[in-house]
């Protein structure tokens, strides 16, 4: 048999409950900073070998 544990505040009306906040850009930002740290020597790779040939000087004469 399982023991259930019950919460003591299941009575509150609906004006009492805190809804959760959406997350800001910022914060998202902030909580996943490592997934944009591992992103970013991809996305400088991309830009370099596919944009930057292109304003390369010799490729003009």
């Amino acid at each position: 048999m399982a023991l259930v544990q019950t919460n003591k505040n299941t009575n509150q009306s609906t004006a009492q409950v805190e809804f959760n906040k959406k997350p800001t850009v910022f914060n998202t930002f902030k909580r996943d900073y490592q997934l944009w740290l591992l992103l970013l020597p991809a996305v400088l790779c991309v830009i370099i070998f596919n944009y930057v040939h292109v304003w390369d000087p010799v490729s003009f004469s």
